[in-house]
């Protein structure tokens, strides 16, 4: 035991795991099921900044490809099931596949270049392909009432391709909390991948690419090699993400693409911590927390999430993260001189 407490990650999996136990008892304490909605989307969330977080916060690559590795996981476990007629539970694994696939050419195409042109590059990537989809009107299947399918869905989305099955095993009341156990199945993996990679010793060599990227590369770390499987590994849990909003909703449209999307999650990651393991999740639940009061009023909240990001950027890069850990360390400096 004394051994597991001494090992780096030691205090990490410790609270994961009192995370997970008060998150699993949450649905049995009588909470409302627009709670449990609300707690769905923080696991996507959660999910995708936690990942991001891996490739911004830790690998030092300024991508804002995300979205786009998302939505691919999503729109693939959306067509098998629609076009194909596959089960979600066997078209969400071939939609991971094709996430990381995704990722793999982006990364191939926009990890040569570094810094903004990364990012300007990503943020193409992703705004052409909601282009794509937003002007798709070619008629793909011929609809049983009238009119024609897109294969992309448009404007309109995919819809009505089944669910994951919880309505039937659970029934019309429970079904919520299937739902709700696989999202946290889902956020338990990627945490303890992010964990896996922070405390590892090839995350180290992320952070020295990340903090002095001359000196890494002279001491024989591949810029390009770790870069590319941070940005490849990160995308098998974001596209994981992309198939469970798809198969949860059972509809997949454009506004996952939306730059409004892209802009929030990117707050929620600054503001609660860039490059910290914790920080994307107190980020998401603070501004998930912040978006309800705001739901009504769309662009005071969009004015709001950039005003944060400007904030923190500028003035407290450490996040709320950085905010608690000051805390705790004057805390305990405080104890030490009372017992003095």
């Amino acid at each position: 035991m004394t051994g597991f407490l001494k090992h780096p990650a030691s205090k990490d999996i410790i609270i994961g795991v009192v995370l997970i136990a008060i998150l699993c008892l949450l649905p049995w304490l009588g909470i409302k099921v627009y709670y449990l909605r609300l707690l769905i989307i923080f696991f996507i969330y959660a999910t995708i900044v936690s990942q991001w977080n891996l490739v911004m916060g830790i690998g030092g690559i300024f991508s804002l490809g995300q979205m786009a590795i998302f939505g691919m996981g999503a729109y693939t476990t959306a067509w098998l099931a629609k076009y194909a007629d596959w089960s979600l539970w066997a078209s969400w694994p071939v939609g991971v596949a094709f996430a990381v696939i995704a990722s793999l050419i982006i990364g191939a195409a926009c990890l040569r270049v570094s810094g903004i042109y990364t990012a300007l590059l990503t943020l193409a990537i992703v705004s052409v392909m909601q282009l794509l989809i937003q002007t798709d009107t070619a008629c793909f299947r011929p609809m049983k009432t009238g009119g024609c399918e897109y294969f992309t869905g448009g404007t309109m989305s995919l819809t009505k391709y089944g669910d994951l099955g919880m309505r039937d095993w659970l029934g019309r009341k429970d079904w919520i909390k299937g739902d709700y156990y696989i999202g946290l199945a889902m956020l338990a993996l990627a945490v303890s991948f992010s964990i896996f990679i922070v405390r590892s010793p090839v995350g180290v060599a992320f952070k020295a690419l990340r903090d002095n990227n001359l000196y890494a590369v002279s001491r024989g770390i591949s810029r390009f090699k770790y870069q590319m499987l941070i940005f490849s590994a990160s995308s098998l849990f974001t596209g994981l993400a992309g198939g469970y909003y798809a198969s949860h909703y059972g509809a997949t449209g454009m506004t996952i693409l939306n730059l409004s999307l892209l802009l929030l999650l990117l707050a929620m990651m600054i503001v609660g911590g860039l490059g910290r393991l914790w920080g994307p999740l107190l980020g998401v639940g603070a501004l998930l927390g912040l978006q309800e009061p705001l739901r009504d009023y769309v662009e005071y909240r969009e004015l709001a999430f950039g005003f944060l990001i400007l904030i923190f950027a500028m003035f407290y890069p450490k996040g709320i993260q950085g905010f608690i850990e000051f805390c705790w360390a004057q805390a305990k400096t405080r104890v030490r001189l009372t017992k003095l």
